[in-house]
């Protein structure tokens, strides 16, 4: 949680404490201890991000760094990125090609299949697609080495 408090504090800017938590409807305190690395929920994250009128890519920004906290030990794992312009083409590709994921999916660890189904039921995770195109590469590759 401290790399999300830094990019707080990043993204707070020249704003001082006291106008941050007027932005933001938070106190000072709050303020404080988010930025230290307090842990806090996804709600009060978009309302900061709102507050500082962050840019849509600073608030993906934020909402993926707090995936990957919450994420723990399977962030390590896992490329939890902001979905670009770029990629959104692939987020395409990817839904024409249910049956493949299906048995990709089964191809999976416990482990791994948990992560998936964690990251799939949130929503803001839709724009950050790119964790589950690394996990079906995984799982391709590993299928494609036991057929071997």
């Amino acid at each position: 949680m401290k790399e999300l408090g830094n990019k707080l504090k990043a993204l707070r800017g020249r704003l001082s404490i006291e106008q941050a938590a007027s932005a933001t409807g938070r106190s000072r305190e709050t303020i404080r201890k988010l930025e230290t690395g307090l842990n806090i929920s996804l709600k009060s994250l978009k309302k900061i991000a709102k507050g500082y009128k962050a840019e849509p890519e600073d608030e993906d920004d934020l909402v993926c760094t707090w995936l990957r906290g919450h994420a723990g030990d399977h962030a390590k794992r896992l490329r939890i990125e902001p979905l670009s312009a770029k990629r959104s083409r692939l987020a395409d590709v990817a839904r024409d090609k249910t049956s493949a994921m299906i048995e990709a999916f089964s191809g999976l660890t416990t482990k791994e299949q948990d992560a998936l189904l964690l990251a799939a039921q949130r929503p803001e995770v839709l724009r950050s697609v790119r964790h589950l195109h690394q996990l079906y590469d995984a799982a391709r590759s590993r299928n494609q080495n036991n057929s071997d």
